[in-house]
């Protein structure tokens, strides 16, 4: 919602405008205004954004991989600040020198598994939470290690699947 907050004439005889927006549809989106005046010239402006809660624009897949394997979930997260990322495994906190969490520019993210192990150690539902002072989003998926087949490497049964949302 836009509030024109005054309209002064300035001295070389052009007009200004005040407007100030309480919210935007869209937080993470820029927006353009378009003013016309009675004597149908127009201006435009534009606004970007600069608090967002965050949002994962690729979010992390179901992975399927063997015992002494290494396991990478890999996310894409935006917000404004920046947000803060955390990795939990069947709901409690990642930690200790098999995990490796690493942030790239751009908000792109990720979770390394060294060294699998079957069992309820590694097996499980990964989640990562990401949040700011806006709020707070999540993407989960599950971590599935099979013993490799006797003579032969095999397939895991499922491949990792990369999901993309594009927004409109």
């Amino acid at each position: 919602e836009a509030a024109v907050s005054g309209v002064s004439p300035s001295e070389d005889r052009e007009k200004s405008v005040s407007i100030s927006y309480d919210m935007f549809r869209e937080p993470s989106q820029e927006e353009e205004v378009e003013s016309r005046a009675e004597n149908t010239q127009s201006c435009s402006f534009e606004f970007q954004v600069a608090e967002a809660p965050p949002t994962f624009l690729r979010l992390i897949s179901d992975y399927s991989t063997f015992v002494g394997a290494s396991a990478c979930f890999q996310c894409l997260v935006t917000g404004s600040p920046q947000p803060s990322v955390q990795w939990y495994k069947d709901g409690k906190l990642l930690e200790g020198d098999r995990y490796y969490m690493r942030e790239e520019e751009g908000g792109s993210h990720s979770l390394t598994i060294e060294n699998l192990m079957q069992s309820m150690q590694d097996e499980g539902k990964y989640t990562c939470t990401a949040s700011n002072m806006y709020g707070e989003a999540m993407c989960s998926a599950h971590l599935c290690v099979q013993q490799r087949t006797q003579g032969g490497e095999g397939v895991p049964s499922s491949l990792k699947t990369v999901h993309i949302l594009t927004l409109t």
